[in-house]
């Protein structure tokens, strides 16, 4: 077995024997009658001393991030007795690098834009900075796995290739060769399915699952994205917030050695907006919003940072009081209009930045009580917050803009983590969420039909969750983009730079297909 460099220099027994060691070059330094190799693993690296003369003429042959096989005597370094180095009496190249962009040892110092660091991406995947990522996001998956099936859950795969349904972004499609002219959707969450599973019985499922959706990019979001998804039967919400609890913890206890303060902190959906004009506030910082009855407002410390933005907006105003500032805007007239609550939101949100107050210890917040229903002003309709499913909490409710439900988001500092909700499990309920979302029978039978079946053979009482992985592991890890803890993320333009995809297609494949390319304009 090849054993990595910590394995060999963690094991007491090795010192003073020869070993072999394999790795990249991570940097080179032969100068005349000694030699230097610093030999780079996933696990760390360790320094390669050469002295036989024929060994450094076969030394000179590498470069950096030459692959290379180096057997020798394990023994303590001179200088620094705690650590190891190796020296040389064999040397195997296993190939030479030539001609790259980037190395490990300088990439600080050339500072690749990230197009070439997407269209290197295996070369790139070698840095210290992204192999760190890359064995924390393995570690939480490992971890939530452990957590999981220690409480008696059951990771069952769903499928890839599904039925389009509305779930509010666009589906990528994948034509059906054999039913020429219909298609597979790729699934935005296994939502459906994994309330299926409630059905058949299996009590208590999760999945670290695949997710696709066709929607324009930023730092947090991707076309393909992981999340670990749960269900279960026979619960509340504070059943789920129990076990998120627990698992958040013991994530951040194990990768991060800090222990959080559970349970976490409630807040009501309106009490997150009428407060800090956001569903997912940061809760590091103060400034909560006040309501003089014609005006909401913060207050904040002001520097010259703070009011060069604030002069630059339009839509908040200002007033300077001593060493503070006041940020308000008009209250809006309208009961659900939220819009000026946002914006003012979005201004406390910069003013904190611009002090420096959005940092210190993690704040983790449920908010819950979402509205079942939000009104889009474009079309003219109203769609559910989450989706359709979502279990009204007063379905009765008259005015649709009053009907709250039994979902809830987890919040980090200003991010949500992940949402779920309490599903419903009884027919009459779902046909009067369809009807006020305008769906006919009809319309809903050609869309779920084959999940409204289901209702007719015993559907449990049942919940679940769904934790963004990547947006979790950046976070552990420091970082401002998914980008840097997916192994072959895309760019922000959706492309795989490196393998040149989206790609086009032969003719034959086309017409195998039963399909035929319209002329873009």
């Amino acid at each position: 077995m090849n054993y990595t460099i910590s394995e060999i220099t963690s094991n007491k027994d090795n010192l003073g024997k020869e070993v072999t060691i394999n790795g990249w070059v991570n940097n080179l330094r032969l100068l005349g009658k000694i030699g230097f190799i610093e030999l780079r693993d996933v696990s760390g690296k360790i320094q390669v001393i050469v002295k036989d003369q024929e060994l450094m003429e076969k030394a000179k042959k590498l470069t950096e991030e030459s692959c290379a096989g180096c057997k020798g005597i394990l023994q303590h370094k001179k200088d620094d007795p705690t650590k190891y180095e190796l020296a040389l009496s064999n040397l195997e190249i296993h190939s030479i690098a030539k001609s790259l962009p980037f190395t490990n040892r300088v990439i600080d110092e050339l500072k690749p834009n990230e197009d070439t660091t997407q269209k290197y991406r295996y070369l790139y995947l070698r840095t210290e900075r992204a192999q760190k990522n890359m064995l924390v996001r393995s570690r939480i998956t490992k971890i939530m796995r452990d957590y999981l099936y220690d409480l008696g859950f059951n990771e069952f795969e769903t499928p890839i290739l599904g039925k389009s349904t509305p779930e509010g972004a666009r589906d990528y499609l994948v034509p059906s060769r054999v039913h020429k002219g219909s298609f597979y959707a790729l699934p935005q969450s296994p939502q459906l399915y994994k309330q299926l599973l409630m059905v058949a019985g299996m009590q208590r499922y999760f999945q670290i699952a695949k997710c696709f959706r066709d929607e324009d990019l930023r730092a947090d979001r991707q076309p393909e994205f992981t999340q670990l998804d749960i269900e279960m039967s026979f619960i509340n919400e504070e059943d789920l917030f129990e076990l998120i609890e627990g698992l958040l913890k013991t994530i951040w206890k194990e990768v991060k050695g800090v222990d959080i303060k559970t349970p976490f902190m409630r807040m009501d959906y309106m009490d997150a907006i009428t407060k800090y004009g956001s569903d997912k506030p940061d809760l590091r910082f103060g400034m909560e919003f006040n309501d003089s009855g014609n005006q909401i407002y913060f207050e904040a410390d002001k520097n010259e940072s703070v009011l060069e933005y604030l002069k630059s907006q339009r839509s908040v105003y200002f007033e300077e009081k001593g060493n503070k500032v006041k940020v308000f805007v008009e209250k809006p007239e309208k009961e659900f209009d939220y819009k000026p609550y946002n914006t003012l939101g979005t201004a406390r949100l910069e003013v904190a930045s611009r002090l420096g107050l959005n940092k210190g210890e993690d704040k983790f917040l449920w908010v819950h009580n979402f509205p079942m229903f939000e009104y889009s002003e474009e079309e003219k309709r109203f769609s559910a917050t989450h989706h359709p499913f979502t279990k009204p909490v007063n379905i009765d409710e008259k005015e649709m803009y009053k009907i709250k439900s039994y979902a809830y988001d987890v919040v980090l500092n200003g991010m949500e983590l992940g949402g779920g909700s309490i599903r419903i499990n009884n027919m009459e309920m779902q046909k009067q969420v369809f009807k006020m979302l305008g769906l006919t029978e009809e319309s809903a039978r050609s869309k779920f039909g084959f999940f409204l079946d289901a209702f007719e053979a015993g559907i449990p009482p049942h919940g679940g969750i769904a934790l963004g992985l990547d947006r979790l592991v950046m976070l552990i890890a420091g970082e401002n983009s998914i980008r840097e803890v997916i192994a072959f993320p895309k760019s922000k333009n959706a492309e795989g730079l490196m393998e040149g995809s989206p790609s086009d297609v032969s003719k034959d494949q086309l017409i195998e297909l039963g399909l035929k390319l319209g002329k873009s304009k």
